[in-house]
Parts: structure tokens; sequence; C-alpha cells
């Protein structure tokens, strides 16, 4: 039997949301998601697609797990085990709380939104309250001193997430990089937190070749931190070295889109800092590169 589900997403979130059911496609389960519409919602985006039934279940955990809203959950009530699943996220929990505290004001309750932003990891927001004088001095005061453990909670989510299911990969990847090169964090001096953000996302790249287009990405990012390009230049290196078979078309591959330069000017920085087994890495990593250019 086929189910029509709808979710909602963010425009932010949008494509991460289209990655999400391509590799629920493809993976082992033999998911079949067919008929699958896009269309608009106010500044959120739709995504409907038909639904094998079997499948229901870890979809529906995947698409909540993921951020995705499901739109119309009533029409899931009969099926105990969905409903399960949707009451068991925290998240979903505190919404309909939240719900409650908005239907008894008649408007949304500042104080609430923050505590559950900041359970969350829902750091964007903690930020906005952070710089917004009308909410007042109180919850003012509890958003400055949250934002570091917003910015931990979301880190620990996305790599959590990441490293429980591979369906999850590409998109923890995604979230750890975008924290890890948010300028906005970058202006409120939070770049330990995002040298960490980019580690973690570091350490969801596993020692495969298939990576290794992944880790080009994160070495030519001006926008991470130096230290989270220079680690990965690293660990390139170590996947070059280590698969001999491939080595030659990564190689030619890394030569051609691998931001030289910028390695360089990232170790000249932050070189110092380095471990002397990666600091090698690099380097041969550079040489190897400019011999080929050459």
């Amino acid at each position: 039997m086929s189910i029509k589900i709808i979710a909602k997403v963010s425009e932010d979130e949008f494509k991460s949301a289209q990655n999400l059911l391509r590799t629920l496609k493809k993976s082992p389960n033999n998911i079949e998601i067919n008929s699958v519409r896009y269309g608009s919602l106010g500044e959120d985006r739709l995504i409907s697609f038909d639904l094998d039934e079997k499948n229901l279940k870890i979809v529906i955990e995947n698409l909540i797990t993921n951020g995705l809203k499901i739109l119309s959950p009533e029409q899931f009530a009969k099926k105990k085990e969905t409903r399960v699943i949707i009451n068991n996220q925290s998240n979903i929990n505190d919404i309909e709380k939240l719900d409650v505290t908005r239907n008894s004001t008649g408007k949304e309750n500042p104080s609430a939104l923050l505590d559950l932003a900041i359970k969350n990891g829902d750091y964007e927001i903690v930020v906005q309250f952070s710089k917004d004088i009308r909410s007042g001095l109180d919850i003012l005061n509890k958003a400055r001193g949250n934002v570091d453990i917003a910015i931990q909670t979301a880190i620990n989510r996305a790599y959590n997430k990441g490293i429980r299911s591979t369906f999850d990969t590409n998109n923890s990847l995604e979230q750890l990089l975008k924290i890890a090169s948010d300028k906005n964090l970058k202006v409120l001096n939070k770049q330990e937190l995002q040298k960490k953000a980019g580690l973690k996302a570091l350490e969801l790249c596993g020692p495969n070749y298939e990576q290794s287009n992944k880790l080009i990405q994160i070495c030519n990012n001006n926008l991470l931190p130096y230290f989270v390009c220079l680690k990965a230049a690293a660990k390139l290196c170590e996947i070059l070295e280590n698969n001999q078979e491939i080595v030659q078309e990564e190689i030619l591959y890394a030569t051609k889109h691998l931001n030289v330069r910028w390695i360089n000017i990232a170790l000249d920085i932050m070189g110092p800092e380095m471990h002397e087994t990666e600091f090698q890495s690099v380097t041969r990593l550079i040489n190897l590169v400019q011999q080929i250019q050459s």
C-alpha cells in the first residue's frame, strides 16, 4: 500500500532534504519513494512523495531526525509504531508544550522559545535573542550566556546523527561545516567551537578514497578555520598514500581542484600548531601536486 507523505523544510535545509531522500532510495532496505513533488509554503519548502507502507517507520524516523516537519501527522494516528516515533522525539514534545504556551498567551512566549532553542541546539535563534533588546534584560542575558551551549549542542547532535547512520552522514557533514564556516559566529569570537565543528566533520569523513572529493572541498574552503583545512589536507594525503591502486587518478583530480596556494597560506599561519607527522603529510601533498602541475 502506498502512502502520501508531505513534509515541510526551511529553504536553507531544502538541498539536504533532497539528498536525504536520494540516500534513502539507495539504501539496502529497498525503499520505494515515488512521485516526488516540490512546492512552497510561505518562506518554507514543501516536499511530497508516495511511500510504500512497509518503509513508513524508517522514513518518518529519518525525516524527523533531520529536521523535517511532517504535515498533518494525524494521518498516521492509527499506526502505533509511527506515533511512538513522533511522540518520542524530544523536540516534538517540546514543540507541543510550546504550542500550549502560545495558545494560552495568544502569542509566542519569548522565554519558552529561547529555552527550546537552547535545548535543541538552534544556536542561530539563540544568537538572535542575544542581540534583541526588545525581549527584555533577563532574556537578553540568558541568551548571551547560552550561545556556547547551543552551539555545542548543535555540534553534538549533528555528529551523533552522522555516526549512528550512514543515511545521516552527508547531512551531518553539511551541518557541521555550516557551523564551522558561519561568519556570524566568527564575529562573536566562537572560533574554538567552530574548529571543533570542523574537526568533528573530518571524523565523519572515513579513511577511504571515496571521501577525497569532500576533503578537497574542505581544504579549499577559506571560510573554515585554517587548522581544519590543514587537517583535511593531511587526511587527504594519507588516503592517497594508502590507496596506491587509485592514487594516480585521485592525484590528477586533486591537481585540478586543490587550491595549493590557500593550503600554503594556512600552513604558514597554523603549521607550527600541527603535529609533526600531519605537517609532513600536508607538505608531501603540496609537493606532490606541484610536481604534477609543473
